[in-house]
C-alpha cells in the first residue's frame, strides 16, 4: 500500500492545521492509503513524524500557511501547498502529490477494504423519491464492497435513525435530499450531498463521487482540553473571517 507522510501548519492557530490534517487523514483512507500527518501548531508539534516513517514513505505532502523545515524529507518526493485546499478537497491535494510519484502502487479497492458509509436522503414531496434513493445508495454501496446505513427522512418522519455510534465509526456521509438537512452532527466526517435523483438514477456513480469529492463538515480534536483549544479557535475565526472560509 502507498504510504504518505504530512506535516500542516498555520502561524495563527490550531484550528486549520487540525482541519487540514483530518482533511488528508480522510481523504487517504477513503482513496485506499496509508497515511501519517504531524501537526505544527500555536501548542506544539504532534504526532510527530519518526526517521522509520519519513524513510518508508512514498511521497511527502506540507499543507501550511508558514515555512516548514523540510530538509529531513531531503530525496523523498515532496509537494507543498496551503491548508485551505488540505482543508477544502484532500483528495485533489494527494492525488496532485501521487501525480509526480513513478510507480505508485495502486489504492486497495477490495471488497475487504470497503469504508463504512452512512447517508440520509430526504424529499419534502412524499416518501418515494426518499426510499428510492435509499435503495440507490445501499445497492450502489454494496456492489463496490463499502457497507452503509441510510436514515430517510420522509413525510412519515425519520426511519433507521442513524447513532452517534454509526456516525463516529463511519469513514464517509452521504446526503441525497431534495430538502436542507442538518449536518451539524457529522462535525469531522468527509461529507458529500446531492440530489435524491442522483441516488436513484445511479448510486454506485454516487458513492464513486462522494468517495472523491467528498469535503471536511468541521473537524473534532483527540483531547478535552486539545478539543477545547479547537473550538475556540474556531470559533474567534467564525466572528471574524469571510471569504472561503465563511
Amino acid at each position: 500500500m502507498t504510504k504518505i507522510v504530512a506535516v500542516t501548519a498555520c502561524p495563527t492557530g490550531i484550528a486549520h492545521t487540525i482541519m487540514a490534517a483530518e482533511g488528508l487523514e480522510q481523504a487517504a483512507k477513503a482513496l485506499g492509503y496509508e497515511i501519517q500527518v504531524e501537526t505544527q501548531g500555536s501548542v506544539g508539534t504532534r504526532n510527530t513524524l519518526s526517521d522509520a516513517d519519513i524513510a518508508t514513505a512514498d511521497v511527502v505532502i506540507i499543507a501550511a500557511d508558514t515555512r516548514v523545515d523540510a530538509t529531513r524529507f531531503a530525496d523523498k518526493p515532496l509537494y507543498e501547498t496551503t491548508t485551505e485546499p488540505a482543508i477544502r478537497n484532500g483528495a485533489d491535494v494527494i492525488k496532485t502529490a501521487l501525480a509526480g510519484v513513478p510507480a505508485v502502487a495502486k489504492p486497495v479497492t477490495s471488497p475487504a477494504a470497503g469504508l463504512k458509509i452512512v447517508a440520509i436522503t430526504s424529499c419534502p414531496t412524499g416518501i418515494a423519491h426518499t426510499f428510492m434513493a435509499a435503495e440507490g445508495l445501499e445497492q450502489g454501496a454494496k456492489s463496490q464492497g463499502h457497507t452503509i446505513k441510510v436514515e430517510t427522512q420522509g413525510s412519515v418522519g425519520a426511519k433507521n435513525n442513524l447513532t452517534a455510534e454509526d456516525i463516529a465509526a463511519a469513514d464517509l456521509v452521504i446526503i441525497a435530499a431534495d430538502t436542507q438537512v442538518d449536518k451539524s452532527r457529522f462535525a469531522g466526517k468527509r461529507l458529500h450531498e446531492a440530489s435524491t435523483k442522483a441516488a436513484i438514477h445511479d448510486g454506485a456513480a454516487l458513492v464513486r463521487a462522494a468517495i472523491e469529492q467528498a469535503q471536511m463538515q468541521g473537524a473534532e480534536a483527540s483531547s478535552p482540553d486539545y478539543d477545547a483549544q479547537v473550538k475556540q479557535a474556531k470559533a474567534q475565526q467564525a466572528a471574524t473571517r469571510t471569504g472561503a472560509y465563511k
